[in-house]
């Protein structure tokens, strides 16, 4: 289960982009969903700002958590990517339709321009009442990485990594969680694919952990450079937490 699922109506960093190639820049985003579930619909806006005098053109690519092209609703048309245009010093946007089944995954946009730009996730209930938006902008990619972890009664915290890497071996990463005190409880490993992604709750990554009122931390080391975002739930409100490099 992805966390983006796991929204109950009932219940009472980094930014930045970088060049990879002469006249080429990649803004990295580890989170999108888009679709139902049974309690309402999430949509994911991306904002794009250009910093350049010149009219920037990116392409925004959409990949599932094998490393996978996956099909995303935008304007009535279902498609792996989409084109932007950005007129000079100009901002331009687009949002995903929020239909059918729920398609949780991650986005690299590529442009021939310097961008800034931000995700932002928006759920709704079945009236199609925002519930909750959070916003994260573009992440740069990091081997080791820590990030707060809250969980009690009304609040967990979700993590999603992405691998941005074109390596044939899959990126090794280790998760350690800690206490508040840094003493460690449990670790886990697992491999994300190039150009796959992973979003759970610690909960989930860590089932044998009982964390009831827990504060500490999950520390992430990779043998690739990963992107991260963490988002703490409290209820059906999220809120987005900075990557502690």
């Amino acid at each position: 289960m992805t966390f983006v699922a796991n929204t109950n109506l009932n219940t009472s960093a980094l930014a930045g982009i970088y060049a990879t190639n002469p006249g080429q820049f990649k803004l990295l985003f580890p989170q999108m969903a888009d679709g139902r579930t049974g309690a309402g619909t999430w949509r994911t806006t991306f904002v794009f700002a250009n910093r350049s005098t010149a009219a920037a053109s990116a392409t925004v690519f959409f990949y599932d958590d094998s490393g996978v092209p996956v099909n995303v609703a935008i304007g009535g048309q279902e498609q792996t990517q989409v084109q932007v245009n950005i007129s000079a010093l100009g901002i331009a946007q687009f949002q995903t339709v929020g239909e059918g089944t729920l398609k949780a995954g991650w986005a690299i946009a590529e442009a021939d321009q310097s961008l800034s730009g931000i995700a932002l996730f928006g759920f709704s209930d079945n009236s199609n009442n925002l519930v909750s938006e959070v916003g994260a902008p573009a992440i740069v990619p990091l081997r080791s990485m820590s990030v707060f972890v809250q969980a009690g009664a009304s609040t967990s915290t979700a993590i999603a990594l992405a691998n941005p890497n074109s390596f044939t071996n899959a990126a090794d990463v280790t998760l350690i969680l800690r206490d508040s005190s840094s003493n460690e409880l449990a670790r886990k490993s697992l491999a994300i694919p190039s150009k796959g992604h992973l979003a759970k709750y610690v909960t989930e990554l860590f089932p044998d952990v009982r964390l009831g009122d827990f504060e500490g931390k999950m520390e992430i080391v990779a043998s690739q450079p990963l992107v991260a975002l963490a988002l703490r739930q409290r209820e059906a409100v999220f809120t987005s937490l900075p990557v502690i490099p």
